[in-house]
């Protein structure tokens, strides 16, 4: 603390050092931002406090000295430093630090009083920390603590911009921006000339937007990490309204599930690309291209008619192309046909960015997910062994374990991991997903349904959670909550067509079959549309079973022709199931062609011969075809068959 006790009139002795000095502090300067860019932070910190005191306690020096602190976790030698003259209140720099040091330490409300202008926040904070005890380390342990839970339960506004939004505009000029946002947050230090200089950045407009980007960023992790994320989401989209060079925003609005499909592709174009992609004349349209189609990768990629990676990549300038490569942008191709239940053009990809970086963190779901769907227990055994060693601290290593004991059938082994990734990252939704599965596959719906409602509530832009509490709740017979969720999830997802196949299933069960028909009709018809290569139902294990409850709606309203238009459609995709060949059978004997039922019957039994179901009316058939009188079964004595779908009605 050598340096911070030597300032009680820092700024206050010459301004002008000699020539040798300011020639020995040139030096030291460069000397200070090239270990930190080289991550030699002691060398950094040792070389910033000789500055600081040659200087007479310069402000940029000082905050140079309090960037080492932070680098080396001196979290409250740095906020003394910082607050010891005020210097936090006068310098947006150095209040963005301070604010920083203050999250690190979990006390949420005094980073959020500073980062607001509330009181002289800064000058009261760093009384509590530093209140009754000489080194001030147990106070600010206390002070963390009482931080963290109390929350920010009296934090204000989160400033004009997003007042803005809430009147519905949603991105006006950066200078807009600047100006709401600055009458809002009260701050002087943004509105006079900032006394600290570390960037040597001529353009100092833009690097006062870029930091207030970051304060905005900053209070959106605050008011996260609180529990607010509705602010949160707000703070974040001003972070990109004023800075669009600003991805951390995008990433936890994204990652965090913050938004529905329809309201990223909203926030994405509403970006001002035209006003702060200020290239060279003649290059702006490129550079803004690269900005927007890196974004698009990182959106939900759900495929819409017009929207989406694969419209955006297509219509990038001829001098881009080396960016289709990009393995963002691969990915994102990746996600895409995850979506669309492409599972083996999923896998490909995946494996091809695995070799390329092991550790692609966009890619590590996606492939653990593929693992999952095509079993492969060994596979992700070894990738989750990878991932602990290298990424201990990382939830999806953890997540990675809990996917491989699932997949294995241990389903309690499952749930511990999978708890241990919620205890790593809390918001981590996809481990609350897994966790509810863990619970779902062994009967135990109520722990499965608090675990989806978990997911809900933290991942609210995605449909998913309300699509497994929806299924849940068929699982208990509750059909009316159920049909009540897949409602609510389509509200987010128009165009998934697992949600339509459940309204169907649970329509098809309260015997509304017309509408159920409606529904897995819109469901193929999705499927359809969807395709990625224009080929529709590519992958048996995933759209075989519509078809097949298709073809028993069509058979319950006497459709019979069109049911075995169905179900000969289910077995070009899984030519040995049995179950499709009694039910076509049955189809065959409702129409009177004994015949052919009876060929069925018998493909059938070769498939499985244990089935009574299927004995019983190839029995039937046999009888009828030697007395040749008795008329075909009706609708009403085939019913059990029903039970014979693939998907569970």
């Amino acid at each position: 603390m050598m340096a911070a006790e030597g300032l009680g009139t820092a700024g206050m002795g010459s301004a002008h050092p000699s020539a040798e000095i300011a020639a020995v502090l040139k030096k030291l300067r460069r000397r200070v931002k090239s270990s930190i860019a080289r991550h030699t932070y002691e060398t950094a910190a040792f070389w910033a406090d000789k500055a600081v005191t040659l200087s007479n306690g310069d402000p940029t020096d000082r905050f140079g000295l309090a960037q080492t602190y932070f680098h080396t976790r001196q979290y409250q030698r740095a906020i003394h430093l910082l607050t010891a003259d005020g210097l936090a209140s006068r310098s947006a720099a150095c209040r963005y630090l301070t604010a920083n040091c203050f999250f690190e330490l979990k006390n949420y409300e005094g980073a959020l009083d500073l980062l607001e202008g509330r009181d002289d926040s800064a000058g009261s904070a760093v009384a509590d920390w530093f209140s009754d005890d000489g080194d001030g380390s147990t106070a600010a342990d206390a002070a963390g603590s009482a931080g963290a839970g109390a929350g920010v339960g009296a934090a204000s506004s989160t400033g004009g911009v997003a007042r803005n939004l809430g009147r519905g505009k949603l991105f006006g000029s950066a200078e807009d921006v600047s100006r709401s946002d600055g009458a809002a947050s009260g701050g002087v230090a943004s509105r006079a000339v900032d006394p600290v200089n570390w960037l040597d950045d001529d353009d100092s407009a833009q690097s006062e937007a870029e930091l207030r980007a970051c304060e905005e960023l900053l209070k959106g992790k605050l008011y996260e990490a609180s529990g607010k994320r509705v602010k949160a989401a707000a703070c974040y989209k001003n972070a990109l309204a004023l800075d669009v060079y600003c991805f951390e925003a995008l990433s936890l609005l994204t990652t965090r599930h913050m938004l529905t499909v329809a309201e990223e592709h909203q926030l994405v174009r509403g970006l001002p690309f035209e006003q702060q992609c200020d290239a060279a004349p003649g290059t702006q349209r490129c550079e803004r291209a690269t900005v927007e189609c890196s974004y698009w990768s990182k959106l939900k990629q759900q495929r819409q008619p017009g929207a989406g990676i694969v419209s955006v990549v297509e219509s990038l300038p001829q001098e881009l192309s080396a960016l289709r490569s990009n393995l963002d942008i691969v990915v994102a191709r990746a996600e895409m046909h995850l979506h669309l239940c492409e599972f083996h053009e999923c896998f490909k990809i995946t494996s091809t960015v695995m070799e390329q970086d092991p550790f692609h963190q966009g890619t590590l779901p996606l492939h653990i997910v593929c693992l999952v769907e095509f079993g492969m227990t060994n596979k992700l055994f070894y990738l989750a062994h990878q991932l602990v060693n290298a990424y201990p601290e990382k939830p999806v290593s953890w997540y990675a374990i809990g996917c491989y004991y699932h997949s294995s059938g241990m389903n309690a082994a499952a749930r511990q991991y999978f708890s241990k990734a919620t205890s790593a990252d809390p918001n981590y939704g996809a481990a609350w997903v897994g966790y509810g599965h863990a619970f779902a596959v062994e009967g135990e719906h109520d722990q499965a349904l608090a675990a989806f409602c978990t997911a809900s509530r933290l991942i609210a832009g995605s449909h998913l959670p309300l699509l497994f509490i929806g299924a849940e709740y068929v699982h208990t017979n509750n059909l009316a909550l159920a049909e009540q969720y897949f409602h609510q999830a389509l509200t987010l997802c128009s165009h998934d067509p697992l949600l339509y196949h459940e309204l169907g299933a649970v329509c098809f069960r309260q015997k509304q079959f017309a509408a159920a028909l409606a529904h897995f009709a819109k469901a193929v018809e999705l499927i359809e549309s969807q395709s990625s290569d224009g080929r529709a139902f590519e992958f048996v294990v995933t759209w075989e079973p519509m078809l097949c409850n298709l073809g028993h709606t069509h058979r319950r309203l006497g459709q019979y022709e069109e049911a075995i238009a169905c179900y000969e459609r289910a077995l070009a995709l899984c030519p040995r199931n049995a179950k499709t060949h009694a039910t076509m059978g049955v189809a065959h004997h409702l129409l009177g062609d004994l015949a052919t039922a009876i060929t069925c019957y018998h493909k059938a039994l070769g498939f499985d011969p244990d089935d009574v179901f299927t004995v019983q009316m190839l029995t039937r058939a046999l009888e009828e075809t030697l007395e040749g009188g008795p008329p075909a079964p009706t609708s009403r004595d085939v019913n059990t068959s029903d039970s014979s779908s693939n998907m569970a009605f």
